[in-house]
């Protein structure tokens, strides 16, 4: 037995005070530490999507056919078909560079023969709207060879309505839509190369009536007729090569 306790049961038994216990003093506990959650790594950004370039148009010029009524027999050449397709590969680099244009006999110029434009106003109409057959010599022969590449560059790109085709020794091309003209260019096979002849409108868009189609094709088929004969004033002794 403890000492502290013998004493106060001594005490207790002579009658003497019980001594006073003392209780210790209260020992603050150790805070526990704190737990931190494992840290989470945050999910690497998804790389942003990356467009892809859109392809580059490339023009195509298909050997196929064309609606020939507004061509002339005097007009129609008997080529191979080797022929027609050097002359469409010829007229789609032409569409794609700009570059090897075509040229035409200086004393023949270039026909051209266009039905009336299928309107989408009121009249009066300008002129050069009606249907007409002009012989086109010199400065506006050039003119003329040098805007078929636009047309056939419309008509034929990214935003027209097919491609350009060739049959035989034309070329041609469909309407992009109401109030447009199909048409096309007739070539000639001269000297070992390919020269521009003549140059067609038709107002053929899908949109009227067949018999107004077939008058049309009819009318260029009149004006280039009577211009097939016709012949530039060049000087003479003019060389062949211009």
């Amino acid at each position: 037995m403890t000492r502290p306790i013998a004493l106060a049961l001594f005490l207790a038994a002579c009658g003497g005070p019980a001594p006073a216990t003392t209780c210790p003093e209260p020992v603050a506990s150790e805070p526990e530490p704190a737990v931190c959650p494992d840290s989470v790594a945050e999910p690497a950004p998804e790389p942003a999507p990356v467009a892809e370039p859109e392809p580059e148009f490339a023009y195509e010029v298909p050997v196929g056919e064309c609606d020939l009524r507004g061509i002339p027999a005097a007009y129609r050449e008997e080529v191979t078909a080797e022929q027609t397709a050097e002359l469409a590969e010829r007229v789609r680099g032409w569409l794609e560079t700009g570059d090897n244009g075509f040229g035409f006999a200086a004393r023949k110029g270039i026909a051209f023969a266009k039905t009336e434009d299928d309107q989408g106003a009121d009249p009066p109409y300008p002129s050069w709207s009606s249907a007409q057959g002009v012989h086109a010599c010199g400065v506006e022969a050039r003119w003329l060879a040098g805007s078929l590449r636009g047309t056939f560059a419309a008509h034929g790109g990214e935003y027209g309505n097919g491609p350009v085709t060739c049959q035989g020794n034309v070329c041609c091309y469909l309407a992009t839509g109401e109030y447009d003209s199909a048409g096309g260019a007739v070539f000639t096979r001269a000297r070992g190369r390919w020269e521009l002849r003549a140059v067609y409108e038709v107002a053929d868009n899908g949109t009227l009536g067949e018999e107004f189609i077939e008058a049309g094709y009819q009318t260029v088929n009149r004006h280039l007729t009577r211009l097939a004969r016709q012949q530039c004033r060049e000087p003479r002794g003019l060389s062949e090569d211009w």
